[in-house]
Parts: structure tokens; sequence; C-alpha cells
């Protein structure tokens, strides 16, 4: 994704949320960090983690294991073992990662 891409999405998210009609949704919080994931963009994946989780949200095991491959691709274990440990403080963790 490139970089004007990612800030178009973001920008669009960001809207979407202030709207009226908008109900928090796991799922769509679940598609744009897996592809920030994917593509390592880790500190904007990892501020909608932060967001998900103010809505009350919790991720499922797709999520988390993209969360922790990232970390890892981006050479921050610490950081892959908090969102482990995220999972396994989540009130119905995951019972396996998806490899």
């Amino acid at each position: 994704m490139g970089n004007l891409l990612r800030m178009i999405c973001k920008q669009v998210f960001k809207v979407i949320r202030k709207q009226d009609w908008y109900r928090p949704d796991a799922y769509l919080y679940k598609d744009l960090i897996i592809a920030l994931a994917k593509c390592q963009k880790m500190d904007d994946a990892m501020q909608l983690w932060e967001d998900m989780r103010k809505e009350n949200l919790f991720a499922d095991s797709q999520t988390y294991t993209e969360m922790i491959r990232g970390f890892l691709r981006q050479g921050s274990p610490a950081d892959a073992m908090n969102i482990y440990e995220d999972m396994m403080k989540s009130p119905e963790p995951p019972e396996e990662l998806v490899v």
C-alpha cells in the first residue's frame, strides 16, 4: 500500500467513524489492521489496534497472528510479545494462532 493510499484510507476511516450511522465493527478494523501489518506499517496498525480496543472490540486469531508477524518482521519481538500477552488476557482468547 503506497503512502498516499495509506494516508487516504486512514482519513476516510476517521471520517466514517464520526458519522451518526457508524457502529464499531471488529471486521472493518481487522481488515485495516491486517493490511497495514502486512505492509509493515506497524505504527499505523498499532494506532488502529488501540482505537479498536477503545471501542471495546477484540481481535480474532488472524488479527493477532498478523500483528505478531508484523512486529517480528520489523524486528520488534518485545512488541510481538505484548500483543501475545494481550491475546491471552482477552475475554475469549483464540485457542491457536493462524499459521
